[in-house]
């Protein structure tokens, strides 16, 4: 109990000095003429595998790995899974954590899980469900309002058209308040034009932008970019 409570303090810790530093708010502090260029146009600093901080060992090894790697790890366990586990995680900070050392865009690869019901990150073996990470990127944009978060799902297993409907559901019922269709100018839009636009994104919630077929997601709080062509029926169909 004393080591767990340890943890939680060091944590603590970790999370209050990466709070307020330079990187926390770097897109609201950049100069006027960044805030002017057209998204497209800003380097923006990503994460790869961005939820692999934590894999569960005590779940399977995932889907993603071949059948052999699989059978081999029903055979040998909790063996198995460690080295599935070394190779798999390659990231050392939460979500909120990476938002705060300057991160914006996070690559994100999920599958359902049918013993829990639930869509989890994966990478070899399974992570936070999906729910948990969005909570740390909804803390993020919370505090730091001006700050835009890329959210990437380039792949996915085990995954239905109704699978795919709960994700958009999931992503729309946690962003409903931020999200907004940007209009015809997609990613030409700047900083300035998301900051300063009024309109909410319920009016277009069923809106998301596609990347080869994939769907991608703009978080800002109070004003969320939606770069939008395909419905989310669209996505559920069309994405596999």
């Amino acid at each position: 109990m004393a080591e767990n409570k340890v943890v939680d303090d060091f944590e603590v810790l970790r999370v209050t000095g990466l709070e307020d530093n330079d990187y926390s708010r770097w897109m609201e502090n950049l100069p006027n003429e960044k805030q002017l260029c057209p998204l497209k146009d800003l380097v923006i600093p990503g994460s790869h595998d961005s939820g692999t901080f934590f894999l569960d060992q005590n779940m399977e090894i995932g889907p993603d790995e071949s059948s052999t790697i699989q059978t081999l790890g029903s055979i040998f366990g909790k063996i198995a899974k460690s080295v599935v586990h070394s190779w798999s995680v390659t990231q050392s900070m939460t979500i909120y954590e990476q938002l705060l050392s300057g991160i914006r865009y996070l690559d994100l690869r999920v599958a359902y899980r049918a013993e829990d019901n639930e869509i989890h990150i994966l990478h070899g073996l399974y992570g936070w469900a999906i729910q948990r990470v969005l909570e740390e990127v909804n803390r993020f944009v919370a505090n730091y309002p001006n700050e835009i978060v890329i959210l990437d799902f380039n792949h996915f297993y085990n995954m239905d058209t109704a699978t795919h409907e709960t994700l958009a559901d999931t992503l729309l019922a946690s962003f409903s308040e931020i999200f907004r269709a940007p209009g015809e100018d997609g990613p030409n839009v700047t900083l300035q034009e998301m900051w300063g636009n009024e309109e909410k994104g319920h009016h277009n919630l069923s809106r998301l932008w596609r990347g080869r077929r994939l769907p991608l997601f703009l978080a800002a709080a109070f004003n969320l970019l939606s770069v939008a062509k395909h419905s989310r029926q669209e996505i559920a169909d069309g994405v596999s």
